[in-house]
Protein backbone atom coordinates (compact mmCIF):
# COMPACT_ATOMS: atom_id res chain seq x y z
CA UNK A 1 0.00 0.00 0.00
CA UNK A 2 1.25 3.47 -0.81
CA UNK A 3 0.78 5.43 2.41
CA UNK A 4 1.02 8.80 0.65
CA UNK A 5 -1.81 8.03 -1.78
CA UNK A 6 -3.93 6.63 1.05
CA UNK A 7 -3.35 9.84 3.00
CA UNK A 8 -4.38 11.94 -0.02
CA UNK A 9 -7.58 9.88 -0.41
CA UNK A 10 -8.42 10.18 3.30
CA UNK A 11 -7.69 13.94 3.31
CA UNK A 12 -10.00 14.43 0.32
CA UNK A 13 -12.73 12.40 2.03
CA UNK A 14 -12.40 14.55 5.17
CA UNK A 15 -13.26 17.53 2.95
CA UNK A 16 -16.43 15.72 1.92
CA UNK A 17 -15.05 14.73 -1.49
CA UNK A 18 -16.13 11.27 -2.68
CA UNK A 19 -13.05 9.35 -3.80
CA UNK A 20 -12.43 6.21 -5.83
CA UNK A 21 -9.24 4.41 -6.88
CA UNK A 22 -7.65 5.09 -10.25
CA UNK A 23 -5.31 2.72 -12.08
CA UNK A 24 -1.64 3.48 -11.33
CA UNK A 25 -0.21 6.07 -13.74
CA UNK A 26 -3.59 6.34 -15.46
CA UNK A 27 -6.83 8.30 -15.15
CA UNK A 28 -9.19 5.34 -15.60
CA UNK A 29 -11.02 3.90 -12.56
CA UNK A 30 -9.45 0.83 -10.98
CA UNK A 31 -12.89 -0.70 -10.51
CA UNK A 32 -14.63 -3.41 -12.48
CA UNK A 33 -16.83 -2.44 -15.40
CA UNK A 34 -20.37 -3.57 -16.07
CA UNK A 35 -19.31 -6.54 -18.24
CA UNK A 36 -17.11 -7.91 -15.44
CA UNK A 37 -19.47 -7.08 -12.56
CA UNK A 38 -19.55 -9.91 -10.01
CA UNK A 39 -22.94 -8.82 -8.63
CA UNK A 40 -21.62 -8.81 -5.06
CA UNK A 41 -20.67 -6.18 -2.47
CA UNK A 42 -21.61 -2.69 -3.65
CA UNK A 43 -23.10 -4.26 -6.79
CA UNK A 44 -25.30 -6.86 -5.04
CA UNK A 45 -28.46 -5.06 -6.17
CA UNK A 46 -27.07 -4.40 -9.66
CA UNK A 47 -23.94 -2.90 -11.17
CA UNK A 48 -22.91 0.43 -9.73
CA UNK A 49 -20.64 2.71 -11.75
CA UNK A 50 -17.50 4.31 -10.35
CA UNK A 51 -19.23 7.57 -9.46
CA UNK A 52 -21.85 5.66 -7.48
CA UNK A 53 -19.14 3.67 -5.66
CA UNK A 54 -17.07 6.72 -4.74
CA UNK A 55 -17.01 7.21 -0.98
CA UNK A 56 -16.01 9.36 1.97
CA UNK A 57 -16.00 6.36 4.33
CA UNK A 58 -12.47 6.03 5.80
CA UNK A 59 -12.81 2.26 6.33
CA UNK A 60 -13.81 1.67 2.70
CA UNK A 61 -10.99 3.93 1.53
CA UNK A 62 -8.40 2.07 3.63
CA UNK A 63 -9.68 -1.24 2.29
CA UNK A 64 -9.57 -0.10 -1.33
CA UNK A 65 -6.09 1.44 -1.12
CA UNK A 66 -4.71 -1.58 0.75
CA UNK A 67 -5.11 -3.55 -2.52
CA UNK A 68 -2.58 -1.41 -4.42
CA UNK A 69 -0.91 1.94 -4.99
CA UNK A 70 -3.88 3.52 -6.71
CA UNK A 71 -4.11 7.13 -7.76
CA UNK A 72 -6.96 9.15 -6.26
CA UNK A 73 -10.05 10.07 -8.26
CA UNK A 74 -12.70 12.50 -7.04
CA UNK A 75 -16.31 12.07 -8.13
CA UNK A 76 -17.22 15.71 -8.63
CA UNK A 77 -21.02 15.26 -8.78
CA UNK A 78 -21.48 13.51 -5.42
CA UNK A 79 -18.85 15.84 -3.93
CA UNK A 80 -20.79 18.96 -4.96
CA UNK A 81 -17.86 20.24 -7.04
CA UNK A 82 -17.93 22.04 -10.36
CA UNK A 83 -14.91 21.54 -12.62
CA UNK A 84 -13.83 23.66 -15.54
CA UNK A 85 -11.55 21.63 -17.84
CA UNK A 86 -9.44 23.88 -20.06
CA UNK A 87 -7.47 22.03 -22.71
CA UNK A 88 -5.03 23.56 -25.20
CA UNK A 89 -5.67 23.27 -28.94
CA UNK A 90 -4.66 19.84 -30.19
CA UNK A 91 -2.27 19.98 -33.14
CA UNK A 92 -4.24 17.34 -35.03
CA UNK A 93 -7.57 19.18 -34.69
CA UNK A 94 -8.29 20.46 -38.23
CA UNK A 95 -11.00 22.85 -37.05
CA UNK A 96 -8.70 24.68 -34.68
CA UNK A 97 -11.05 24.38 -31.73
CA UNK A 98 -10.31 27.26 -29.35
CA UNK A 99 -8.55 26.48 -26.11
CA UNK A 100 -9.19 27.68 -22.61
Amino acid sequence: MNARLLTVALDAAERGWHVFPLRPRDKRPALHGEAACPGTGDCAAGHRKWEQRATTDPDRIRKAWSAGAFNVGVATGPSGLVVVDLDPVKAKDPKGTPDG
